[in-house]
C-alpha cells in the first residue's frame, strides 16, 4: 500500500488534450497569449480542490465561449513533481484515484459534496 499523499507535495494539473484559454486571466499559464494550450500543458496546483477548480474554470470557459462539451474537452491528470500519476480529474470536476475507474469507486474529492447536487 502506498503512502497517503501529503497536501504539501508539489502537484501539477495536466490536461490530456488541447484546451482554449481565456486571455483575460493572466498568470496561470504565464504570459503565453496562445488561445489553445498544447497537449500535456500543466499548471501547478496546491491540492485536489485547486486542481478541480482550475479544471472546472477552463471547462466552463470552453463550454461558454466555444460550445465545447464532454466529447471535446479533455480529461486531466494530477501528477507530482516527478511526473508520477497521483489522481485523475473527470469532466464533472471530481478527483479520482490514479487506479483505473471501477463501479463503486469513491472520488478523492467531490466538489459538489454538501451543495445539494448529486452530479
Amino acid at each position: 500500500m502506498s503512502a497517503p499523499l501529503v497536501q504539501a507535495d508539489c502537484l501539477f494539473l495536466v490536461f490530456d488534450g488541447r484546451i482554449p484559454v481565456d486571455r483575460r486571466t493572466p498568470g496561470i499559464w504565464g504570459n503565453d497569449p496562445g488561445l489553445l494550450k498544447p497537449d500535456n500543458q500543466q499548471c501547478r496546483v496546491s491540492d485536489f480542490a485547486a486542481a478541480s477548480f482550475v479544471y472546472a474554470f477552463h471547462r466552463d470557459f470552453a463550454e461558454r465561449e466555444y460550445g465545447w462539451g464532454a466529447s471535446q474537452f479533455p480529461t486531466a491528470r494530477i501528477v507530482n513533481a516527478a511526473g508520477a500519476l497521483v489522481a485523475r480529474v473527470s469532466y464533472n470536476g471530481k478527483v479520482w484515484p490514479a487506479a483505473p475507474w471501477h463501479p463503486g469507486q469513491v472520488p478523492l474529492l467531490n466538489p459538489y459534496e454538501g451543495q445539494g447536487v448529486t452530479a
